[in-house]
């Protein structure tokens, strides 16, 4: 009964889906549709995977905009008139650094009077619509005599032109210049209490701000009135802040106005009255930032940040009171002026110092930049000082905050009162060495904050460390003082130095040394420094640098050694508290001294380690210095001294000698490698025993090799001179014998430790026969001298066609290595038992030898298959000592019409190219018998080639060797392929997308290959072909490739795809797993061993494996699928009443009307 349900439930399931595809369409439109949705859903992801990169790129942008810094201030140093160095910021203005300077030196004495006086300035004057035309008169009385000297009186006036010449009255004389910081300056030279009126006929442009009109005006602050300003505007209203300006209307089109003033900057507006739309703004709030800064010579400067905003209107102007008893620092502005109020008769002149800030354009919100000073230059100390920031004055809400930075040397003890608190801060010290900071802040104004300032004790603590360096007849010491400071002040340092002589003393501060000022005077040293930072806080170093003489002594003499070392005292002029570390002493014995201390001798000094100065910078000696430590509990004032026995060294020197003889058929060359070991102490000149054949500075070539700390071979390194020593100097009697010479060469500089000399010479050998053995005797260098002994002498000859048989004698030992007859080429170490100069051995030349006098370093072919033709051309670097080439051609494929040959870039004469019956070109290259380097190059056609398999004899130099690479680059057109890689041939070519399809591309073109070979540049390639370059080692005869068509290639790949494919598609026995199977093991195989070709194969066989998909698409999407209905059979199975699939059965009735004719049949069969 379940079999037959599951039966059953399978059929209804079928009808259902039936009825669902026979309302959608025919298949081929449903599997479409589905088809269409599908490349939807593709397009619909990659715009939202587009969109999220364009987010992702903008977001990336805006992380890369930087941040804007300030640019920190430079300091340099100047000497004042006493020769003191003072600071002075590079950035600042010329006001500011006169002022600061001023302010230091005590320039100017307030009780002397002024040498002028402005008695009053009157103005008058006319404006059009941009200028401004007027007089201004100037009375001027001099306080000094200045009969003698002319007095400067700046009258400021910037921007203003002077359209007459000024005009005088008074007894005296005068005359006017200008200044660019100043502007207009009067010149005056008269009696004492003289009075002198100048008068100027001036013009100066007028600023528009909206409907506004405004004159600024930088005037000299004197009494002044402006008694008449005519305006071009009839009823306007005067904009002048607190000025009291009477105005006139003088006519219909213009208004007259008059005041009082007495500022530095006038600024004064003007507009039509129905012009200006809203009264100046008084509801103001402002939030208010004010960071002060106690500095260390008790000065205290204050910045403030004021965010003003207007309730309900632009913010045009408005007072600021400054902090208690600090006046003002001009900062310049484009966006506001900041002018003094002028405090009346009936304020206190302890009251708070205010401002008026003036808006350039009102705006409703706007941020002011102000900063402020103390007006006194020093605060006492355990003084109350406020710290009551700027304030808006009539802000009707006012809030902000305070920050208070103090210097290491100040405490400050606060007092706070009204709506204020303090807020916690983390702060980062090691931005700012020393610097504390506090933080508050308030809610309202109503607050007082009093701070005292409390100075702290100056700490001061010095760590000696002294460096000894021993040599035999003297001690140099440096003395290197660690100074860790705390507080400013100025210090003392003494000591006690007899016996030394002082050379140099030294301040090292930020890795800057500066000289100190510093004598020894009886036997004691004295000098000062000082600690003037501004964070109070820090360290330097003191670099005394002193030498004494030992005693009296020879240098085979043991000498004694009992120093005592100098002790260093500090005092203060402020009592400061002084600190003492522990001392370091470091004896450093030069390389030729043989230091030995005395420990029961030593006093006050514990043996240390060389991780205790592991700081410290110490000379370059080979010798481990000798540190010492002071005692922990060593008692103040105890002294340190040290004791040992001084000796001295001789130098010493070792030499290994390492010689390569190369044996060539005509000579032998030499390159001798001298490794010195030199101790003690350095050498500049090195003698040499040389061969008297090579006495002549071209034959005999020196090089210097320094050892390399990495290990690496650092190459020939640099060429040194040397010169033969007199003969009256040499008493060898054996030289004359020998024909040797001594040579004394020059390092050009002091060496010790390691170092190697390479030599290079050559020497000529006598004509040898293979039948008979010559005694040849070879002379090598000997380094050997008085100093200097001999550890190694070696030899190798390396041989290829002339035999060598072992030296006769005791001196020379075979090592490794012996000459044997029936060998190609070998090599015969020997090593010698003494340090002797002389190598005699037996040679002669090989019977089997094949002379080989041409040795080929390089070749490149290019063969070109352009047109129907093959055109080549043949370039090779040789060596050889031929007079003349004799090349082979192979006969019968070279048209000799065509044949063309350059010898380093000259070509051959035409009548001089000729070749013999057997195919044999003979090229002169030199009248004498001398090995060079040459560039041949020929140029020719072949005749009678296969161009769809090439199998080309390449023509060879006869008795020729081959050393290097050849290179062979294949040209076809671009129709035509090379088809895979030749066997014994390596691609020196890549796979490129061009977009379409995959190429081969050369690494090397044609340029690059003439380079390489070393000849003339030649007519590049076409750019429509084909190059393929391929590489090998070694000898080669034929050059053997295949070439085929593109049409034929693709023509016969894509069909047999197409076929294969076809084939498996519509056979049912090529769609067996097995065969599926077998096909693509074979091509998995393929792509193994030839995976150039499979890339070739797989590119050309596309199209076809295009058809085969095509095919499988259009048949899927046209193709109906048959409906064939199994007719459900009754069984043994007992009838279920209860069963589900019969319910299901009557739920459709629509679905028995589509297979009646079964279920009439299954119906009969029930009731059978």
């Amino acid at each position: 009964m379940r079999h037959w349900n599951h039966k059953s439930d399978h059929a209804h399931v079928f009808c259902a889906l039936s009825r669902v595809y026979d309302a959608v369409g025919s298949p081929a439109v449903f599997k479409l549709s589905w088809f269409c949705l599908l490349i939807f859903f593709l397009f619909l992801g990659a715009a939202v995977t587009f969109g999220q990169q364009e987010e992702g790129s903008v977001d990336t942008a805006d992380e890369s905009i930087g941040v804007v810094r300030k640019a920190p201030t430079e300091i340099v140093l100047l000497r004042d008139k006493n020769g003191n160095l003072v600071k002075v910021a590079t950035n600042l203005s010329l006001e500011e650094y006169l002022r600061v300077y001023n302010q230091q030196n005590d320039v100017e004495d307030d009780n002397t009077p002024p040498a002028f006086a402005i008695d009053q300035a009157i103005y008058t004057g006319q404006a059009s619509t941009s200028h401004l035309m007027f007089t201004a008169e100037f009375r001027v009385q001099l306080k000094q005599s200045a009969q003698e000297q002319w007095v400067k009186v700046p009258l400021r006036l910037a921007q203003s032109v002077m359209r007459a010449a000024p005009k005088y009255s008074g007894n005296g004389e005068f005359f006017v210049t200008w200044d660019s910081q100043l502007g207009h300056i009067i010149w005056l030279r008269g009696e004492i209490n003289s009075s002198h009126i100048i008068t100027f006929n001036l013009t100066r442009p007028l600023r528009q701000t909206g409907q506004v009109t405004e004159l600024v005006l930088q005037t000299p602050v004197t009494r002044s009135q402006f008694r008449q300003l005519i305006v071009p505007v009839s009823r306007a209203q005067a904009i002048a802040g607190d000025l009291d300006v009477r105005t006139a209307n003088s006519g219909n089109s213009t208004t007259s106005f008059s005041f009082d003033f007495q500022i530095d900057e006038l600024v004064v507006g003007w507009s039509a009255s129905n012009a200006i739309s809203s009264q100046p703004l008084s509801r103001i709030q402002a939030t208010v930032e004010t960071s002060f800064a106690v500095h260390q010579n008790q000065n205290i400067s204050a910045r403030g940040v004021l965010n003003v905003s207007g309730l309900g209107g632009n913010v045009t102007d408005f007072e600021v009171m400054l902090p208690h008893g600090m006046t003002l620092l001009d900062l310049p502005s484009q966006t506001f002026r900041v002018s003094r109020v002028t405090i009346s008769n009936g304020q206190s002149a302890k009251e708070r110092e205010k401002v008026r800030v003036s808006i350039v354009r009102p705006q409703p919100n706007i941020s002011v930049i102000l900063e402020a000073q103390s007006a006194k230059d020093t605060i006492p100390p355990d003084a109350s000082q406020s710290f009551q920031g700027f304030e808006v004055v009539d802000a009707v809400k006012q809030s902000g905050k305070l920050s208070i930075s103090t210097t290491s040397n100040w405490d400050v003890a606060w007092q706070l009162s009204g709506d204020m608190r303090r807020t916690p801060r983390v702060f980062d010290a090691s931005d700012s060495l020393g610097i504390q900071q506090f933080d508050f802040e308030y809610y309202n104004v109503a607050y007082t904050i009093v701070g005292v300032l409390q100075e702290r004790e100056n700490q001061f603590r010095v760590v000696p460390t002294y460096l000894l360096e021993v040599s035999p007849s003297q001690i140099r010491m440096t003395t290197t003082l660690r100074c860790v400071y705390s507080g400013s002040g100025q210090y003392q340092i003494s000591g006690d130095w007899p016996g030394w002589e002082l050379d140099q003393v030294f301040q090292n501060v930020d890795e800057s040394l500066q000289l100190v000022n510093a004598q020894i005077i009886d036997g004691k040293l004295t000098f000062k420094v000082s600690t003037v930072e501004p964070d109070s806080r820090g360290e330097f170093d003191v670099i005394i640098r002193s030498r004494r003489q030992l005693s009296d002594g020879t240098a085979e003499v043991e000498q004694v050694l009992n120093l005592l070392v100098p002790q260093v005292n500090v005092s203060s002029e402020k009592n400061a508290d002084i600190l003492q570390g522990a001392q370091t002493v470091i004896l450093q014995p030069a390389d030729n001294v043989e230091l030995i201390p005395d420990s029961e001798k030593i006093e006050g000094l514990l043996v240390g380690s060389l991780s205790d100065i592991s700081e410290a910078e110490l000379p370059d000696y080979q010798q481990t210095p000798l540190v010492f430590n002071s005692l922990p509990n060593r008692a103040e004032g105890e002294a340190i001294r040290v004791v040992g026995s001084v000796g001295t060294r001789k130098r010493s020197v070792l030499v290994a000698s390492s010689t390569s003889i190369q044996l060539e058929e005509k000579f032998a060359s030499f390159e001798q490698v001298l490794d010195y070991q030199i101790a003690y102490e350095s050498i500049r000149q090195i003698t040499l025993t040389v061969p008297g054949i090579v006495r002549r500075p071209e034959n005999l070539r020196v090089f210097l090799q320094v050892d390399d700390s990495t290990g690496e071979d650092s190459g020939p390194g640099s060429v040194l001179p040397w010169s033969i020593v007199p003969s009256s100097i040499q008493t060898d009697e054996v030289r004359e014998k020998l024909e040797i010479e001594q040579v004394t060469v020059d390092l050009l500089a002091d060496y010790r430790g390691s170092l190697r000399l390479v030599l290079r010479y050559q020497e000529q050998l006598p004509l040898l026969l293979a039948d008979s053995s010559q005694r040849v005797n070879f002379l090598l260098v000997s380094p050997i001298t008085d100093e200097i002994r001999l550890v190694q002498n070696q030899v190798t000859i390396n041989t290829q066609d002339i035999f060598v048989s072992e030296p006769a004698g005791d001196v020379w030992q075979v090592i490794r290595g012996v000459a044997m007859e029936d060998t190609g080429g070998d090599s015969l170490r020997l090593q010698a038992s003494e340090g002797t100069t002389s190598l005699p051995v037996q040679m002669r030349m090989r019977r089997d030898v094949t002379r080989t006098s041409t040795l080929i370093q390089r070749r490149w072919v290019q063969t070109a298959l352009l047109n129907g033709q093959c055109r080549e051309r043949l370039s090779m670097l040789i060596r050889t000592n031929e007079t003349d080439l004799n090349m082979q051609f192979p006969v019968g494929e070279i048209d000799q019409a065509t044949l063309i040959v350059a010898v380093n870039n000259q070509r051959v004469p035409v009548e001089q190219v000729v070749l013999d019956a057997q195919g044999q070109l003979t090229v002169r290259l030199a009248s004498s018998s001398i090995e060079s380097e040459y560039r041949v190059e020929c140029w020719y056609m072949r005749a009678g080639f296969d161009a769809s398999r090439l199998d080309l004899l390449l023509p060879q130099i006869v008795n020729s060797k081959m050393s290097g690479s050849t290179y062979w680059q294949v040209v076809t057109t671009i129709d035509q392929h090379l088809l895979g890689t030749p066997q014994g041939w390596t691609p020196e070519y890549g796979w490129v997308w061009s977009g379409l399809y995959w190429f081969r591309n050369s690494i090397l073109e044609q340029s690059d290959l003439e380079s390489w070979v070393g000849v003339n540049s030649q007519l590049t390639l076409p750019e429509n072909t084909n190059q393929y370059l391929l590489s090998t080692v070694g000898e080669v005869e034929v050059l053997s490739a295949a070439v085929t068509s593109r049409s034929t290639l693709l023509m016969f790949l894509s069909g047999l795809v197409l076929l294969v494919g076809l084939a498996i598609l519509r056979l049912r026995f090529m769609q067996q797993p097995i065969v599926v199977f077998g096909v693509g093991l074979f091509a998995a195989i393929a792509a193994v061993w030839f995976p150039e070709l499979m890339l070739l194969v797989l590119q050309a066989s596309f199209l076809g494996g295009l058809l085969v998909i095509f095919s499988r698409v259009l048949d899927w999407m046209l193709s109906v699928p048959g409906q064939t209905i199994i007719p459900i059979r009754r069984t043994s199975i007992q009838k279920d009443t209860d069963s589900a699939a019969i319910s299901l059965l009557k739920l459709e009735s629509s679905i028995t009307a589509a297979g009646s004719a079964p279920a009439s049949d299954d119906s009969q069969q029930q009731q059978a």
